[in-house]
């Protein structure tokens, strides 16, 4: 399938376009959905830290 990207759940910041493992902590790479972005787990951290400062 053309357009498919994997990235690493730990190291989101590790992204291909085949499958393998993490250069980082051989982690298999997940392959990222249409309309996900490649940051999530950056996004989802940021927002927990937002929500505990309220």
């Amino acid at each position: 399938m053309a357009g498919v990207t994997y990235t690493c759940p730990m190291h989101p910041e590790v992204v291909s376009d085949v499958k393998g493992k993490c250069p980082k902590c051989g982690m298999f790479l997940e392959e990222v959905k249409p309309g996900e972005k490649l940051d999530s787990a950056a996004a989802a951290q940021q927002h927990h830290e937002g929500e505990e400062q309220h």
